[in-house]
């Protein structure tokens, strides 16, 4: 968090601190983080929308993930860090030539480092053109959220579990469109810039260790985040 925090100053970073509105069907205890955070309130029951029976207000970091990735892509250049694509089907196609390796392979895991226990979380997204949202909203219970960035207001989602599909849905597409216009009713009428869909890495936990894959090489697992790889990513 104090990471993320510190990167929103950084107009290259795609980061930005955002005021959230998070809203839940049952009751909860506020987190354990709002002492760190610049605003934090409960929202009064009623204030609420309908249905729900608990909410606050946060700024947190938002993650804008394509400048985001290829700000960490420039530092890591500017670093001495370089980059070769190719295909391997096991980590040991590496061990020969490398002493270190940190797997980072997210549901690809599952045969790379042959760990039946991964399993997919397909997502779906959309980025729509609605310059007049600069809240974030969050409902837990229907999975669904509209989050301002600068190229548009990312909205979303599901979580289709075990579902290895990487094409855009459109019948998930109108779904997502609806819960979020019931939101915001601009967004009925949005542009649409882009839909995403990626597989999130599913897995009982987060797999951090070390393995020792020969005399000569160590591996080092950081896979399995399912749906907040982002948030848990500096702390990992």
């Amino acid at each position: 968090l104090k990471h993320f925090q510190a990167l929103a100053d950084n107009n290259n970073s795609g980061l930005q601190i955002v005021r959230l509105q998070e809203v839940f069907p049952y009751r909860v205890p506020d987190p354990w983080f709002i002492d760190k955070l610049p605003y934090y309130a409960r929202i009064p029951t009623d204030k609420l929308p309908d249905g729900f029976k608990d909410g606050m207000m946060m700024d947190v970091p938002v993650v804008e993930s394509p400048r985001y990735l290829q700000f960490l892509t420039d530092e890591f250049l500017a670093n001495g860090g370089s980059f070769e694509v190719r295909e391997i089907k096991s980590l040991d196609d590496l061990k020969q030539d490398h002493p270190l390796i940190v797997n980072c392979t997210g549901v690809w895991a599952k045969h790379v480092a042959d760990d039946p226990t991964v399993y997919p979380i397909r997502g779906q997204t959309i980025v729509v053109d609605v310059p007049d949202i600069k809240q974030a909203y969050m409902d837990d219970g229907t999975f669904t959220y509209l989050f301002p960035r600068g190229d548009g207001v990312l909205i979303g989602g599901v979580a289709d579990v075990h579902n290895w599909d990487l094409e855009v849905d459109a019948t998930v597409t109108s779904d997502i469109l609806a819960r979020c216009s019931q939101v915001e009713p601009s967004v009925a009428n949005a542009t649409i810039v882009n839909q995403f869909v990626g597989l999130r890495p599913g897995r009982r936990q987060v797999r951090l260790e070390a393995e020792t894959l020969s005399d000569h090489c160590t591996v080092i697992h950081n896979y399995g985040h399912a749906g907040i790889g982002y948030t848990l990513s500096w702390g990992c």
